[in-house]
């Protein structure tokens, strides 16, 4: 404190007693006073600090407090805020501060786009730090100097930039991008804590809009004090958090509406129309729930947001156009409630799946353009599946089948050799082939390249599972076995992401749609339903797992490469269409009768329509 009053002193050049010493100004008294938003900002101009922020700003310089969390969604003004702290310790309090992004990128991107923009038009940073030059070393994009103190800007992703740096202010900026590790140099907070032991009065800011629960940030804010702004009822005055479980809209019946939604008071019962909103707000206070111990903790959701597009009713509609699809809600919970997603496990009854087999016209129904044949090969058994591919990757299950035979012994090669010369019927009346076909290698690798080396011409790949997440569908094929064949990797846990979410949220005939025939057993639908995604996390960053829960899931694999066959296929669906369309053609014509059909016979395996442009 001594030494701010001294730096108080100097910079208005006047003689203070001690009882003329004015009060330190906290950082929204000093932001009300000195910032301004640059133009091109919604709200360029005069800075004036919302109510909710003036807890939040006024923590960064209570002396009580060591560590800040804000768990947060978007439109509620937190880089601003954190802009608004840089600046107070450039001007008003200066102090060596480090700001560490997700990347060196976005570091780049945040000075050049945030902090180059406040030195420009708060007048009184403007010719605090010089204009950034390539080879000013004293001054560049990621490194700002100012009166002998420096403002680094570093990205989590490398370990380098947290060396030989000193920090009283530490600004951890949307930690929930962050990767796993700094290089080999472990957790990105504690590196970033570590630059700042030197101070007895440091602070340490770790701000994000939260992904999954126990994640970074998530994980941050449950050992702080958890505050959570509490605003009074205009009616009966009680006080109260706003939660998205008491806005009505129509659906409890309590007299709000899709575009007039209501927030239902806690204590009185009574809706509450937006309107009240900001006088709500202008009333409202930060209540800790927890017991405080250096570490305050706050979390606020768009519902207290002053912008524009974040009404109670855009809230409302936000919800509506995601609550079907998991990765939608999963924005919408995090980006508007400002919580963390929390991942259930996803998985499904397999009698629920069952119940939409269908009966086809034909093996092949009409929208099916073309055959894929996906195998996995087992200890005593072959097991595999043809299954037609329409337009948007619209599936038809055509054919389970099951082969018992070790893998070892030729005869049940020869029974899949047999089934790749199958054909099945389609609604239009031609005999199709199969397009192309895959098999698991990951099992009884040798045999398995073996017989594909033996077909060639068929159209057949070996391919494996790829354990690493986030891979394509495929990958580039390696040629690494005796044989020369091309072997592709195939993302499972992608394939298998896509396979669940289209279980679940396309739930009409069309694109992504998929069909299973009335001939099915009910042990397809069981293994197809045989894995759950669980959720754990690694150094702070979620690990998504699929993890069997029955003894068998071959219908599953069978369905991850079906779409891995799609991807080697690559094919052209509106020629093949077109080629079927002709195909289709003359087989009615032969059945008319008004040809010869000795010459216009159609080809007993009517893969060609696809081979046309494959080739």
């Amino acid at each position: 404190m001594t030494e701010t009053i001294e730096r108080f002193k100097t910079r208005y050049q006047q003689s203070f007693c001690d009882w003329e010493v004015p009060p330190v100004l906290n950082m929204h008294e000093w932001a009300d006073e000195n910032y301004y938003l640059p133009e091109g900002d919604a709200n360029a101009g005069k800075w004036k600090t919302l109510p909710y922020q003036i807890g939040i700003l006024d923590t960064f310089t209570d002396p009580e407090v060591e560590t800040i969390t804000l768990m947060k969604s978007a439109r509620i003004g937190y880089t601003q805020m954190l802009n608004i702290s840089i600046a107070y310790h450039i001007d008003y309090d200066p102090c060596n501060q480090l700001i560490v992004q997700p990347t060196i990128e976005d570091a780049r991107n945040y000075s050049k786009d945030s902090i180059q923009p406040m030195l420009e038009t708060v007048p009184c940073l403007m010719g605090t730090v010089s204009e950034a030059k390539g080879r000013d070393q004293d001054n560049t994009v990621l490194k700002k100097n100012y009166g002998g103190y420096v403002l680094n800007i570093i990205g989590a992703n490398s370990a380098r930039g947290f060396r030989r740096i000193s920090a009283k202010i530490v600004n951890f900026d949307e930690v929930e991008g962050y990767p796993a590790t700094a290089g080999q140099e472990g957790d990105q907070i504690e590196l970033g804590k570590r630059r700042s032991d030197d101070y007895h009065d440091r602070k340490i800011i770790i701000g994000s809009t939260p992904t999954f629960k126990n994640g970074r940030i998530h994980d941050s804010f449950e050992h702080s004090d958890k505050r959570f702004y509490n605003v009074p009822c205009p009616k009966c005055k009680q006080r109260q958090t706003l939660k998205w479980r008491n806005l009505d809209f129509g659906k409890y019946h309590k007299g709000g509406t899709i575009e007039n939604p209501v927030m239902v008071c806690e204590h009185c019962k009574k809706g509450i129309a937006y309107d009240h909103q900001r006088w709500m707000i202008e009333r409202g206070e930060w209540i800790a729930t927890a017991p405080f111990n250096g570490h305050a903790g706050f979390h606020i959701w768009a519902a207290y947001s002053y912008s524009p597009n974040a009404t109670w009713s855009k809230i409302v509609k936000e919800f509506l156009k995601s609550h079907k699809s998991r990765e939608k809600m999963q924005v919408w919970t995090n980006t508007v409630l400002g919580e963390p997603f929390e991942e259930k496990g996803e998985s499904f009854k397999w009698e629920d799946i069952a119940a939409r087999r269908e009966e086809y016209q034909a093996p092949v129904p009409q929208d099916g353009l073309f055959l894929v044949m996906s195998v996995d090969i087992q200890k005593h058994y072959i097991i595999g599946e043809v299954a037609a591919i329409g337009k948007g990757e619209e599936s038809f299950g055509v054919d389970f089948f099951f082969e018992n035979g070790n893998p070892e012994q030729g005869e049940v090669w020869e029974k899949l050799r047999r089934k790749l010369d199958a054909t099945y019927q389609h609604e239009s009346g031609i005999e199709m082939g199969i397009a192309i076909t895959v098999v698991d290698s990951g099992n009884w690798t040798d045999q398995v390249y073996k017989f594909v080396a033996s077909v060639k011409g068929k159209r057949i790949y070996a391919v494996k599972g790829g354990s690493t997440a986030n891979l394509p569908r495929i990958s580039i094929p390696t040629i690494k076995n005796r044989f020369r064949l091309p072997v592709f990797t195939v993302g499972t846990d992608t394939i298998k992401d896509s396979i669940f979410n289209r279980l679940s949220d396309v739930t009409k005939p069309g694109h992504g749609y998929l069909h299973f025939p009335d001939h099915y057993p009910d042990e397809y639908f069981e293994q197809l339903t045989a894995e759950e995604m669980k959720q754990t996390f690694k150094m702070g960053v979620p690990v998504r797992k699929y993890v069997q829960i029955r003894p068998r899931n071959e219908a599953l694999d069978l369905n991850v490469y079906k779409y891995a066959a799609i991807e080697i296929l690559n094919p052209d669906y509106k020629k093949i269409e077109e080629n079927l369309n002709l195909a289709a053609e003359k087989v009615k014509t032969v059945e008319n009768g008004q040809q010869s059909t000795n010459q216009n016979r159609p080809p007993k395996r009517s893969g060609g329509w696809v081979n046309k442009w494959k080739g």
